[in-house]
């Protein structure tokens, strides 16, 4: 992604430009669901297609990893009737993706893809030996970046410290399994939330429009176990979005 006047709005390497858009997508795509007139419906799913191409061609492999589960997820569930309607669409579509599939195979084994591999497996050691160290309470928060500093064989190896790539890695090192344990609960809520919430929507619109939400929210949180942005509204605010929108696809569609 390009700078406008020095701010890069929508992050500052493809990994960042990725992140967010494994969770617009899909948010565009529910935003369909709220059109009235076809033709804006149409344009909406346009929109939701085009950044889910973008999204491959930045050949960022945690990207393509959600993007591949938030499709496979959704084929199975909610649109799978859909599916087998537009079946010949479905299969242009992955006409087109099997080339930029072969680029994906050629850059993951190329050295950069290798390198990144090698550094993000250094940082999961150190959050082990960090956990392991104290697995109830943790180091303490914020403290990661200073044990990697503190490892001679990373900065010599890689150069400036990281911090860790992945929320699990990072709570249960910082605050052990306190944390762990407090964040897994709050997740699992908003599990059952949206299954509660999910009982009240009838109508075939609001279903796709509330897994579309729902799917959103779930990109964000599987995207941050290999990323850094789990503190940043990157993905907090995807859940947000997905707690109104099944409010929006039970009281908005059922009038």
């Amino acid at each position: 992604p390009f700078a406008v006047f020095g701010i890069s709005p929508i992050g500052e390497n493809q990994n960042e430009l990725a992140d967010i858009l494994v969770t617009s997508a899909p948010l565009t795509l529910a935003l369909a669901y709220l059109c009235k007139e076809k033709k804006y419906f149409r344009v909406w799913c346009y929109a939701a297609f085009v950044q889910a191409i973008v999204t491959l061609c930045t050949f960022t492999r945690t990207g393509w990893i959600v993007l591949s589960l938030q499709a496979i997820v959704l084929a199975c569930t909610t649109f799978r009737e859909s599916i087998r309607i537009y079946i010949q669409r479905v299969f242009v579509g992955v006409l087109v993706i099997i080339p930029l599939a072969i680029g994906m195979i050629f850059y993951s084994v190329s050295t950069s893809a290798v390198s990144s591999t090698a550094t993000r497996s250094m940082l999961i050691g150190i959050a082990l030996s960090v956990f392991s160290a104290d697995p109830i309470f943790g180091s303490g928060a914020g403290t990661f970046y200073e044990h990697v500093a503190a490892t001679h064989i990373f900065v010599q190896e890689f150069g400036d410290a990281l911090d860790s790539h992945g929320w699990i890695w990072k709570v249960g090192s910082e605050t052990g399994l306190i944390g762990l344990t407090a964040l897994m609960y709050f997740l699992i809520s908003l599990v059952l939330f949206a299954k509660k919430e999910l009982q009240y929507i009838t109508s075939e619109h609001g279903k796709k429009m509330a897994s579309l939400f729902l799917c959103s929210a779930g990109g964000g949180i599987i995207y941050q176990l290999f990323n850094t942005d789990y503190w940043t509204g990157k993905m907090w605010l995807p859940i947000g979005f997905a707690i109104v929108g099944l409010a929006l696809s039970r009281d908005i569609l059922e009038r």
